[in-house]
């Protein structure tokens, strides 16, 4: 596809968006009261990436509609994840609706991103226990186990993920340090490097692998491995530096975005 069938494609889908939004926003004047229609105009905003429209909407709707645990869950996913509001949406969710596996996933994550692995544990091995099939509730629950220092079990929850979907670099990162801190060095290095294969610029991978290098005794690689560490570091302070100087509104290169330390 050439540049310009590109560019064509993307304004015509931005074209659909803001028609569908504006169909949308007359239907919630027709009918203020219907719940439904705000949280379809909810939906929509958010497809639109209007994020703040989409949680204003969709409060609306779960006060119209305060029953229906699937507007909670919507709402939990159109918040800003650093608001108190989406945890407390996907906690209703589940409170109405306790045995559908995405609403524990998704309360799990959000747990997990305040901070609270301990307090994620048991929705995420709800969620896995029903939804054996979804790498995305085992992903999470090898990280809050992980989180949580229970590395053995990080390591099984983590291979059953991968199992099922193995281009995840940073479940391939915790696997690896799952492994080392449970005496597998040897397989510690080849799980962090398919994570670097996949993510280079995975700082923390790097630091985790030279460790584990450096506890099979191959002291050059170690040292490499912290080396280029330290210079990821320095490139990701450079560059959050220039955003943050005068004139430096640009985001950080796509290359340095995720590093993780």
């Amino acid at each position: 596809m050439t540049e310009a069938a590109a560019r064509s494609g993307a304004e015509a889908a931005a074209s659909a968006e803001a028609e569908e939004v504006a169909r949308l926003e007359a239907a919630v004047q027709r009918t203020p009261a219907g719940g439904e229609a705000w949280a379809l105009l909810g939906d929509a905003y958010a497809l639109a990436g209007q994020s703040e429209l989409a949680a204003l909407a969709l409060r609306e709707a779960v006060r119209l509609q305060p029953r229906d645990a699937w507007i909670w869950y919507r709402l939990s996913s159109a918040a800003d994840a650093d608001d108190p509001a989406a945890l407390a949406a996907a906690r209703r969710a589940v409170e109405l609706e306790p045995g559908v596996p995405i609403f524990l996933t998704n309360l799990g994550g959000h747990l997990l991103r305040a901070g609270r692995p301990r307090d994620a544990r048991p929705y995420l091995e709800e969620a896995a226990r029903r939804q054996p099939e979804s790498h995305h509730a085992a992903g999470l629950l090898g990280v809050a186990l992980f989180r949580s220092d229970d590395f053995a079990g990080a390591r099984g929850a983590l291979e059953e993920s991968l199992r099922r979907e193995p281009n995840d670099a940073v479940l391939w990162a915790y696997l690896g340090v799952s492994l080392d801190e449970t005496g597998s060095a040897e397989a510690a290095t080849w799980a962090l490097e398919t994570a670097l294969f996949a993510k280079p610029d995975y700082g923390w991978a790097w630091g985790r692998l030279g460790k584990a290098l450096r506890a099979l005794g191959r002291l050059d690689a170690a040292d490499m491995a912290r080396t280029l560490r330290a210079r990821l570091r320095r490139l990701r302070a450079e560059c959050r530096a220039a955003v943050a100087a005068p004139g430096g509104e640009s985001a950080a290169p796509e290359s340095t975005a995720a590093l993780t330390s």
